[in-house]
This record gives structure tokens, C-alpha cells and sequence, in this order.
């Protein structure tokens, strides 16, 4: 047999560092423009400001691989380089560019496609595209998730901003980040937004927005 013990101290003072501010939790909105019948760089040239920097996942039938924009101070226009340089964008149907202010989404539909861009901001530079929908309001920003890409780093040397990932079940994989070193991994970032769902206000993840790539050194 044993004995159990309680000790008790009353009026203690609440300590904010180990008690989390509920009360702190920030909220905000997330709008929304849309374009439709809108080629892929049309797309991206009218949100060519709103995206400078950044990097984007694009598909095709014979790959899926990151791209670059890139813009061209002689004529000021924007480009989108892979590792081998211009991509074939004729090849894409679906694409998602994004960096830490705003993300644009492309789906391809016949010989054109439709366009949504997302962001947290209520107005973004240089665009006249109309808002989609009324803005996702209220919405709670929650921590950043990171998904783990394949491959790891290697000794492979590229003349530019990029580094190779590999992996026996997907070969190579490159990626618009410099310096990733052998065995490190690479992060693609996202943020959610949770939102009610329904009449009794319940609460659940109802969007996402990547935002970066970043190295990981990894276990």
C-alpha cells in the first residue's frame, strides 16, 4: 500500500510564459481576385508585381518541377526560368507561384485557363483583376506547416541559384535554393487560415497559402 501527497499554494501569480494567451490569437482576411479565359503568363504578367521574388510548382504531363520568376530590367517584363533556363510553359496545366505575400494559382481549361490569386492584403500592386468573392473574414492564421520535399542534398555543383535534390524513387529534383548541402533536406512552407465551418461555430483549416522553400538540415 501506498500514500499519495498533495501540496497546495493559493493566490499564485498567473505566469504568462507558461500559459498561452488565448486572447492573443491574431485574426484577419483573405481575399481573393479571379480571372478566367487567361493564358499562364498572362496570368502571371498581370500579378507580375504582386509576385516579385517568387517561386513557383508547375505540372505537366512529362514533369512536375519548380520555376523561377525572374524579371528583366532592359524591357521590365517577367520571366519563368527552371534550372535549364525558360520554361515551356505551353507544357503546364496547373501551376501554383507564390512567395510570403500572395499566391497564384492557374488551372488550365481548353486552350486557356482560369486564375485566382490569394492574399492577406486588401489591395495588390498593379492589379485590375475584380475580387472573386467577398473576403474570407475573421479567419485565424495558424503556425506555419512545412511539407518535406523528396530527395536530399548532394555534391552536385550548379552555376546559379540551385541545388539538386535526389532520391532513388524520383531521381533528381532541382530546387531555386543555394547551398543545400549533401543529406540536408529542402521545406516547402505553407500557411493555414482556420475558419467556421458551420452554423454552430465550429472551426477547421479552410485554406492554405504556400508562402517559401527553405533548407532543412533535417535528424
Amino acid at each position: 500500500m501506498t500514500s499519495l501527497y498533495a501540496w497546495r499554494k493559493d493566490e499564485v501569480a498567473n505566469d504568462r510564459n507558461s500559459v498561452p494567451d488565448r486572447s492573443a490569437n491574431l485574426v484577419t482576411s483573405l481575399y481573393a481576385w479571379r480571372k478566367d479565359e487567361v493564358e499562364l503568363m498572362g496570368a502571371i504578367d498581370d500579378c507580375a508585381e504582386a509576385l516579385q521574388g517568387a517561386i513557383g510548382l508547375f505540372y505537366s504531363l512529362p514533369w512536375c518541377r519548380f520555376g523561377q520568376l525572374i524579371k528583366q530590367q532592359v524591357d521590365n517584363t517577367t520571366t519563368v526560368r527552371d534550372f535549364e533556363g525558360d520554361m515551356q510553359l505551353n507544357l503546364v496545366f496547373e501551376a501554383r507561384i507564390f512567395n510570403a505575400n500572395a499566391e497564384l494559382r492557374w488551372l488550365k481549361s481548353g486552350s486557356t485557363g482560369a486564375a485566382v490569386i490569394l492574399s492577406e492584403s486588401e489591395t495588390l500592386p498593379g492589379l485590375d483583376w475584380s475580387l472573386a468573392l467577398d473576403a474570407m473574414k475573421n479567419l485565424e492564421p495558424l503556425d506555419t506547416i512545412s511539407y518535406l520535399l523528396w530527395g536530399e542534398g548532394t555534391n552536385i555543383q550548379l552555376n546559379n541559384e540551385w541545388s539538386c535534390l535526389t532520391a532513388a524513387r524520383i531521381g533528381k529534383l532541382y530546387v531555386p535554393i543555394s547551398g543545400v548541402k549533401p543529406k540536408h533536406r529542402v521545406q516547402l512552407v505553407a500557411k493555414e487560415y482556420k475558419g467556421k465551418v458551420d452554423c454552430y461555430g465550429n472551426m477547421a483549416v479552410v485554406e492554405e497559402r504556400l508562402i517559401e522553400l527553405k533548407s532543412y538540415r533535417g535528424e
